[in-house]
């Protein structure tokens, strides 16, 4: 559906204000348009939108105004409504993953995955090549990669993951992979031994470089990288959704690691079996039964998982250790 009318006018008044920085501005004007109509597709991406840019402390406060402007209840029966109306509109993707971040930032997990899973197809298009996603992490984007709030935060909230599960062990042998622009480096240098870095990208390779704090960098395809390492501690944040088939990644870690080493990866979720994104960047997902039977084919034992947010996703964070031989 699209706006006309009054409500036009109020959604181009919140575009406006949304892309000058007004979000207040923009979320009044977006409500106002909600009340006449909240069965208008651009006006509801545009609500999730600014509420998802809202501090955390400010998130109950706006949803429960946009329920009130929608006249839907409650977040259950929001997700229901939205969901008979715009689930084949087309535009599913925007509308549901902003609504799954909201849904995710209340502790509702729950939802957060249903209204996810919204944005998936089992229909799966053929695995991009190591050279399409090494031309993805090219030079203009190393350069410019740590001026995204979302990946500092991303990495952030990853490592206290890691944090609460592992105490203040070591010092181990650890390798990062992929390392990205060395974001994790600093967490992880008090834990480690010795810290190597590895990625895809010469570019985001060169960036770990200039941060410092790794005892050795190597630019390679993780698959054939980690069975020539030895670590006691192997990191993979925010890149395994790369990869359709995650038993060669489990298969590559078991060689890297010895018994009782540490896994510790992001997947993102799906209901059943293996699915990928229908907009944003390319990411297949995985039920979390999927990725249990690849760890355990390998030996690993689950210690930890929780449901939180990498790259303004909901995104399972993941701690597996290697059993004894």
């Amino acid at each position: 559906m699209t706006g006309d009318g009054d409500d036009r006018v109020y959604i181009e008044a919140a575009a406006r204000d949304f892309f000058a920085g007004n979000l207040a501005a923009a979320f009044a004007a977006t409500l106002a348009a909600v009340r006449l109509d909240p069965y208008v597709l651009r006006s509801q991406i545009l609500a999730l939108t600014i509420i998802v840019r809202t501090p955390d402390h400010l998130t109950a406060r706006f949803v429960a105004e946009w329920l009130a402007a929608c006249r839907f209840g409650n977040l259950d029966n929001a997700a229901a409504i939205l969901a008979d109306v715009f689930t084949e509109s087309g535009e599913a993707y925007p509308i549901f993953s902003a609504f799954s971040i909201v849904a995710l930032r209340l502790g509702n997990p729950d939802l957060s995955r249903a209204l996810f899973s919204r944005c998936l197809s089992a229909s799966l298009p053929p695995s991009l090549e190591s050279a399409a996603v090494e031309s993805q992490y090219g030079s203009t984007a190393a350069a410019n990669y740590d001026d995204a709030g979302l990946h500092v935060e991303s990495v952030a909230a990853f490592m206290d993951f890691l944090v609460r599960n592992l105490g203040q062990a070591g010092p181990w042998d650890i390798v990062d992979a992929p390392c990205g622009t060395g974001l994790a480096g600093p967490a992880l240098r008090p834990w480690a031994l010795r810290l190597v870095g590895s990625d895809l990208s010469a570019a985001m390779v060169a960036q770990a470089r200039l941060r410092g704090g790794y005892d050795e960098l190597i630019v390679g395809d993780l698959l054939e990288t980690l069975p020539r390492l030895s670590a006691d501690l192997l990191v993979s944040h925010g890149s395994l959704y790369h990869f359709e088939e995650l038993g060669p990644v489990a298969a590559a870690a078991a060689a890297s690691l010895g018994p009782g080493g540490w896994f510790a990866f992001t997947d993102y979720p799906a209901p059943e079996g293996v699915m990928v994104t229908i907009g944003g960047n390319r990411r297949y997902c995985r039920a979390a039964q999927v990725v249990r039977d690849a760890l355990a084919s390998q030996g690993f034992v689950e210690l930890a998982s929780e449901l939180a947010l990498t790259f303004g996703l909901p995104c399972v964070y993941w701690l597996f250790r290697k059993g004894e031989a």
